[in-house]
C-alpha cells in the first residue's frame, strides 16, 4: 500500500491522474512487488492531515487510511464480503481497536 499524503503537498503535476498512475506502474518496477490499490486513494483532503503536515494523519483520518487499506487487501485476497464503511474500523478488527 501508499503513505497517506496531503492533497495541497502535491505539486500540479502530481496531482494528474496520469501522473499517478504512471508513479503506481513505477512503483511496481522498483520494486517487482504486488502492489495495493493504488496512490490516488492515499491522497487526502486536508482536514484528515494533522495540522500543517503533508504526511501525518488526523485521528479521523487513520481510521480513513486504515478502511482503504483494508479494502485494497480485501480486493487483492479476492474476498467479496467487505464492510461497506470506515465505521467497522477499530470496532471489529482484532488489533485494531483504539
Amino acid at each position: 500500500g501508499f503513505a497517506p499524503v496531503s492533497k495541497r503537498a502535491l505539486s500540479t503535476a502530481a496531482a494528474l491522474e496520469l501522473t499517478q498512475k504512471a508513479y503506481d506502474a513505477d512503483v511496481r518496477g522498483w520494486y517487482g512487488v504486488d502492489v495495493l490499490g493504488s496512490c490516488s486513494n492515499h491522497i487526502f483532503e486536508y482536514t484528515y492531515m494533522s495540522q500543517n503536515d503533508a504526511h501525518h494523519l488526523t485521528d479521523k483520518g487513520r481510521v480513513l487510511h486504515t478502511y482503504q487499506l483494508y479494502l485494497e487487501l480485501c480486493e487483492a485476497l479476492g474476498i467479496s464480503n467487505v464492510h461497506a464503511t470506515s465505521d467497522a474500523v477499530g470496532k471489529n478488527f482484532p488489533g485494531c481497536a483504539w
